[in-house]
């Protein structure tokens, strides 16, 4: 828990942009209490925080689209919002869940060009990126350990190398065959590992910190072994969990062997 800001900062009725953690947030001041949820709308990225409070709900100030603050549900729309958890204190300090409030996210870098995945981790708030490929090497331009860390510290994003949270070369074949369901299951027994869960345990520490996303090659999340590395962070956590796919222009070259060698 964290203190984000103070009950008497935040008259009844309305709302307010408060940054914590390296996270943005809409914290509003209703007659039911106090809410917290993402800072934009998502239909045309209105500022919560200025719109119209209700007893548990809000309106977005430039399109009326109505929100319920306790779950995020959309009341006339079909979008909806996040919402974090707040514990208000006896002296009116408004504190905030961590875990709740940092997202882990995922990417994948197959078919796109470094710039490409450099701007969906910026326009995603990225703090932190874990490389949970087992060889963090690619005939991709960007994509290799030195060059990868280079690129993202000019970004304002750090790079950490989790190598022990790869998955083994008889996992990589498997997932170069495309039989994912071998894949994950001698991923999940190499999990087991002392070096394995060691990492882990400090993937699961970095990404409370501050927005952290980890990387792989597959653009499927579903059949790349980084959404089991999600799920037991975000299992043990708590967090929510979002996978990104870069926005991609030209056609790309087909993956090469080390591409698949250094992913999953």
């Amino acid at each position: 828990m964290v203190p984000i800001a103070n009950l008497a900062e935040i008259p009844q009725g309305e709302g307010r942009l408060i940054e914590a953690a390296g996270t943005h947030l809409a914290v509003f001041h209703t007659r039911d209490g106090i809410f917290a949820t993402q800072p934009d709308c998502p239909h045309k990225q209105g500022p919560l925080a200025d719109g119209l409070t209700g007893t548990n709900t809000v309106m977005c100030p430039l399109h009326d689209r109505l929100f319920d603050l306790r779950t995020g549900a959309g009341l006339n729309t079909d979008c909806a919002i996040k919402t974090y958890k707040l514990t208000l204190h006896e002296d009116g300090t408004i504190l905030l869940n961590l875990m709740t409030a940092i997202p882990l996210l995922t990417i994948g870098y197959q078919s796109a060009r470094f710039p490409e995945v450099r701007d969906a981790l910026v326009e995603a708030g990225t703090k932190l990126l874990i490389d949970v490929r087992a060889i963090a090497a690619s005939r991709r331009p960007g994509f290799s350990k030195r060059l990868l860390a280079g690129g993202l510290a000019e970004a304002g994003i750090d790079y950490i190398h989790l190598q022990p949270l790869g998955t083994p070369k008889d996992g990589r074949d498997a997932a170069r065959r495309g039989d994912t369901a071998t894949m994950q299951r001698i991923f999940r027994a190499h999990m087991q590992g002392d070096r394995a869960q060691s990492a882990l345990e400090e993937a699961r520490a970095l990404a409370v910190e501050r927005p952290a996303c980890l990387l792989c090659f597959e653009r499927d999340h579903t059949t790349c072994h980084r959404a089991l590395v999600a799920e037991m962070i975000v299992g043990h956590t708590g967090q929510a969990l979002s996978h990104l796919h870069a926005n991609i222009g030209l056609p790309q070259p087909a993956a090469t062997s080390s591409d698949w060698s250094g992913a999953v």
